[in-house]
């Protein structure tokens, strides 16, 4: 998939288009840099509704370029050499968006199925208490 970005678009709209491809992963972007298997404050994390050009001041219209066999480091990686700016993934689990730092190895269609599976609660199969009961 490729992202557009351009001064204008906000980290909303680009977690929309990423959504479209892989449902269970969002990108957080931040203040400041980290390393490789280190996570973010949530304090330092820029508000969604924000426009690129207010987090770089000056941005002219690049392509950021996702595979789903991109590993979690290369994709912060290509972020942080593309525009500057720190990105962080992140995985959906049971409601909850978690960020991805004990697992920067993995690719995005692996974070995106560990996501859909563990958001996803087993269906209880009650069928055969059911042909017991009067």
């Amino acid at each position: 998939m490729k992202i557009f970005l351009r001064s204008e678009k906000t980290i909303k709209d680009i977690n929309r288009e990423l959504a479209a491809v892989f449902p269970y992963l969002r990108l957080g972007f931040f203040r400041k840099p980290h390393k490789v298997h280190e996570g973010s404050p949530a304090r330092d994390e820029v508000p969604a509704c924000t426009q690129l050009i207010e987090i770089t001041g000056i941005l002219r219209e690049v392509v950021v370029e996702l595979k789903g066999s991109d590993t979690v480091s290369s994709v912060e990686q290509k972020f942080q050499d593309v525009i500057g700016i720190p990105v962080q993934v992140f995985r959906r689990q049971r409601g909850t968006w978690l960020e991805t730092i004990g697992s920067d190895d993995r690719t995005l269609d692996e974070q995106n199925a560990l996501g859909e599976e563990a958001s996803h609660v087993p269906r209880r199969d009650y069928s055969a208490f059911e042909a017991d009961m009067p």
